[in-house]
């Protein structure tokens, strides 16, 4: 559960990063773009970290749980 959430987290944190840089973009900000974009990037591979985490974890506990039935 708690890596779900973490995903989930990260996925909402990139949403908030991209809407930023569209608002420094309509803003004209080129100093502080550049910044945005490494941000974005940086939480793009957060996010794909968290659904593999997630992905390998449910995985494993389908495994566990199809053992015992």
């Amino acid at each position: 559960m708690k890596c779900w959430q973490k995903w989930q987290d990260a996925q909402v944190t990139l949403q908030k990063k991209r809407e930023a840089e569209a608002k420094l973009q309509l803003a004209n900000k080129p100093d502080k773009l550049q910044q945005a974009k490494d941000e974005i990037k940086e939480w793009e591979t957060k996010v794909q970290q968290g659904e593999k985490d997630f992905e390998q974890i449910s995985k494993t506990i389908r495994k566990e749980v199809g053992r015992f039935e």
